[in-house]
C-alpha cells in the first residue's frame, strides 16, 4: 500500500507547530497507538491518520455515518489493514435513526 501524506509530499517533511507534526512526534514516541475517528469519510482526504495508521500500524475505530461512502471508499482504504475496526454509524445523544 501506497502511503500518501498530503503534508510530507509537498513540502518533504513535517512543518514545526502543526497538527502532523504533533502528531508525527507522538506516534514515534509511542509504541503503540490508539484512535477513536469520527467521520471517516473516505478515509484518505484530509485525514490526519491515515498515514500513521499504515505506517505505524494504529489500532483504533473509524465512524463514517454516510453509507455509500463507508462502503464504496472506507471499506476499500482499510481493506487488509489490520488493526482498524470500521463502524457505519453516526454519534448523537439519543439512540435512533434520522436523516443525516
Amino acid at each position: 500500500m501506497r502511503l500518501y501524506h498530503p503534508y510530507n509530499r509537498k513540502f518533504g517533511k513535517f512543518h514545526h507547530h502543526t497538527i502532523d507534526s504533533f502528531i508525527h512526534e507522538y506516534s514515534r514516541a509511542h509504541s503503540r497507538c490508539s484512535f477513536i475517528q469520527v467521520g471517516g469519510n473516505d478515509g484518505i482526504t484530509w485525514d490526519p491518520f491515515h498515514y500513521f495508521i499504515v505506517r505505524d500500524k494504529w489500532q483504533g475505530i473509524v465512524l463514517e455515518p454516510q453509507r455509500e461512502v463507508f462502503e464504496r471508499r472506507l471499506s476499500r482504504t482499510y481493506r487488509g489493514v489490520s488493526g482498524v475496526q470500521l463502524v457505519n454509524a453516526a454519534v448523537d445523544v439519543i439512540d435512533g435513526v434520522r436523516p443525516l
